[in-house]
């Protein structure tokens, strides 16, 4: 019993090492996606100025997917195959946002809010990908503790 304990920790502090960075990777597409949702208002309204529209864009590239792609992306590094769909997803949006900009220079307002959206499908994309990747990580220790309660409940019952 006292091996399957050690054990036990062992799996949930590797587990813990692992879900907090994809964590960290998927607050970084949070943040993105949600700059991108409040400027897809901007969009909207006609009101919006160009010049305004292209300083946000270039602001939520340079300020969300630079950093998610120099700092967060890091973070699951060693994790080589989630690694480069989670680093192909961030250049797809990056490279989305880029074409939105130029779009917008050159006053093509809906083909700049097109490229918005597929930069934030794709930032969408990552968030749901992180999220999958943590809910796998945790399912084995999820299952430990289970097994470990269910041994403690029948072990309970034999003691009655």
């Amino acid at each position: 019993m006292y091996s399957g304990l050690r054990e036990l920790v062992k799996l949930s502090q590797e587990t813990t090492y692992a879900v907090n960075r994809y964590i960290r990777v998927e607050e970084g597409a949070i943040r993105a996606g949600t700059h991108a949702r409040e400027l897809k208002d901007f969009f909207s309204d006609e009101r919006s100025q160009e010049s305004r529209l292209t300083e946000s864009l270039r602001r939520l590239l340079s300020d969300r997917v630079v950093r998610l792609e120099k700092d967060d992306l890091r973070e699951i590094h060693e994790f080589t195959d989630d690694f480069e769909k989670a680093q192909y997803l961030v250049h797809e949006a990056k490279s989305y946002l880029e074409k939105a900009i130029r779009d917008l220079t050159d006053a093509k307002r809906a083909q700049s809010e097109t490229e918005l959206d597929y930069a934030l499908k794709n930032l969408d994309e990552l968030v749901s990908f992180t999220q999958t990747r943590r809910d796998s990580l945790m399912r084995p220790l999820t299952t430990s503790y289970r097994v470990l309660l269910n041994m403690e409940k029948a072990r309970h019952v034999s003691a009655d």
